[in-house]
């Protein structure tokens, strides 16, 4: 995925959330003046559904093969794809950050 179609794919999810936070809780709101208490648990129990209704709906199906079935599905002598060459490693490698704990300065640093 190209880093500008995954900054707009997270930009939408990022934006919708707040959005409906605030839709949410203003129509809850409505309600639970017009209604009292009784809308307030109506409400309560309209989200817990909806979020049911939700992750039913957003379950990976079982169709969907995993990490263990790529790997055994790779052929013989094929390397998995986060496995790089030694020769682009090299080329990477001084690209990225220090590993590990940095250097403490003070008294306690051996």
């Amino acid at each position: 995925m190209l880093p500008s179609r995954q900054a707009e794919a997270m930009a939408w999810p990022t934006s919708a959330i707040p959005i409906g936070i605030a839709v949410g809780s203003a129509a809850a709101g409505q309600i639970v003046d017009m209604a009292r208490a009784c809308g307030g648990y109506a409400c309560a129990a309209a989200a817990m559904l909806a979020c049911q209704f939700g992750l039913t709906w957003l379950t990976v199906p079982s169709s969907v093969p995993s990490l263990a079935v790529l790997i055994t599905a790779m052929r013989k002598g094929e390397q998995p794809p986060w496995i790089v060459p030694d020769e682009l490693w090299a080329r990477i490698e001084p690209l990225l950050p220090p590993s590990g704990r940095p250097q403490r300065q003070g008294r306690c640093s051996p």
